[in-house]
């Protein structure tokens, strides 16, 4: 049995440990509450953006959505894949890579576009073409930074680099549950846009042309679900590191308990051994 100066260390050392986990643990709880806001506030603009190609349908009908849902047979199917650069977050980073996998049926016709170190490292060790990466997103995403993003894959879609493009994240549930999810990207698919439109919504008309209005709308759309991803995994991931440090912060605290016990037990037996050998000496002397 360990002596009770080795229990002592012992008991310090996971103590510190514990003091770490459960600062990381508010930290998460603070940044998860800032993203939550602003994940909410992009739902509204992206509802908006919809209800504006559906309107365009409406008057022109679903034609004009034609150039963005055809499939195009040159070029590699792109996999944009969101992870962290961190660890210690439970299953995030592992969820989203394995979903990953296993939609590619080829990986000599697929491509990897990273954002985060995480699935970048995943990727290349299994042989994957890493065709670009991004810097993760820390805290809040910024629009800009996602508007180039949007920007670059589109361009290179038209250009016949991706014959289409996929979105994999994590989408924030609760803070217990998170759950890996791909959606396809571009082209698009007639399903996205389609519902009622408001009836109490005023006839519009679009100048200079419908088709030049939804070019820029369709830009719009794109961007605000990259967005919309990107918050959605910055909350989920901040929501299992949650879950994660405190996880280990009570498995910390069995641990002092249990050392805390040892030493209570080996303090008792040196003290039951010192006035066991008191009582000897003092019946040896009388």
């Amino acid at each position: 049995m360990a002596g009770t100066r080795e229990l002592l260390q012992r008991m310090k050392s996971v103590q510190g440990t514990q003091q770490i986990t459960r600062a990381m643990k508010l930290v998460s709880t603070a940044k998860l509450q800032k993203v939550r806001s602003v994940v909410e506030a992009n739902k509204a603009y992206f509802k908006s953006i919809q209800e504006t190609v559906r309107s365009i349908m409406v008057n022109s009908g679903f034609d004009v959505l034609q150039p963005y849902m055809s499939q195009k047979d040159e070029g590699k199917d792109a996999y944009l894949v969101i992870t962290s650069d961190r660890g210690l977050a439970g299953g995030y980073n592992s969820n989203v890579c394995k979903l990953t996998e296993r939609a590619i049926t080829d990986r000599n016709e697929a491509v990897i576009i990273s954002i985060g170190h995480k699935g970048r490292d995943y990727f290349l060790r299994r042989g994957y073409t890493v065709a670009k990466e991004y810097e993760s997103v820390d805290e809040v995403p910024e629009y800009g930074a996602v508007r180039r993003i949007g920007e670059e894959l589109m361009k290179e879609y038209h250009e016949g680099v991706y014959r289409s493009i996929h979105v994999v994240y994590t989408s924030f549930v609760n803070t217990l549950t998170q759950e890996a999810k791909i959606m396809k990207l571009y082209p698009l698919s007639k399903e996205e846009f389609e519902g009622e439109v408001d009836d109490k919504a005023p006839l519009m008309n679009f100048e200079p042309s419908s088709e030049v209005v939804l070019e820029y709308v369709i830009k719009q759309y794109i961007n605000a679900v990259l967005f919309g991803a990107l918050g959605e995994s910055a909350a989920s991931e901040q929501g299992a590191r949650m879950t994660a440090m405190d996880s280990a912060t009570d498995n910390a605290q069995n641990i002092v308990d249990g050392l805390r016990l040892q030493y209570n037990r080996a303090r008792q037996g040196h003290i039951t051994q010192e006035l066991t050998e008191i009582i000897n000496g003092s019946n040896a002397i009388n």
